[in-house]
């Protein structure tokens, strides 16, 4: 997870200060998490689910894969993107609400409850899992730049970041 934090900050160096913050706070998280770790496929979503019918017949796009990963992560993230696609609005979008405590959408937020009850995660969890995913995100774009371009994320990070130390700030006085 570190190399990848690091490839992030070199890729998006003119945010690193932004960012920084957040890095340490999530390597922090990691190492005392009480969510098991283990192969996540990195980039977990409809586009890379194949079907017969109705049958899952194969997952494919293995290569943000990670050995110490969080099937969390790939849970919200199939989670949100699909929902985000019904709704026509990005990830981002949803992370945010996630941090901000403000998921207006009850079917979006009753989906988020049973990921996180299933999962055995608290709430504290659940927002280090959407940082987590905010940074492969970041990650998916630097790496392979295969982000469709009205997801501009760079564009995002002044907007999302103090979202994300608002919440980190409460948290650690919680």
């Amino acid at each position: 997870m570190a190399q990848r934090l690091d490839q992030i900050g070199e890729f998006f160096f003119r945010f690193r200060g932004l960012l920084l913050p957040a890095m340490d706070a999530l390597l922090a998280w990691r190492e005392s998490a009480r969510i098991a770790g283990g192969i996540a496929h990195g980039d977990f979503c409809l586009r890379n689910i194949l079907f017969n019918r109705e049958a899952v017949t194969g997952i494919i796009d293995w290569d943000g894969a990670q050995r110490d990963g969080f099937l969390q992560v790939d849970g919200l993230y199939l989670l949100l993107s699909s929902h985000g696609a019904a709704h026509n609005l990005d990830n981002p979008h949803y992370l945010r609400q996630i941090w901000a405590d403000e998921i207006g959408d009850t079917a979006l937020s009753d989906r988020i409850a049973r990921l996180r009850s299933e999962s055995g995660m608290d709430k504290d969890d659940l927002k280090f899992i959407a940082l987590l995913l905010w940074f492969s995100l970041l990650w998916q774009h630097a790496m392979r730049s295969r982000m469709p371009p009205e997801s501009r994320l760079e564009d995002l990070i002044p907007t999302t970041v103090p979202i994300i130390m608002k919440w980190l700030a409460w948290h650690k006085k919680g």
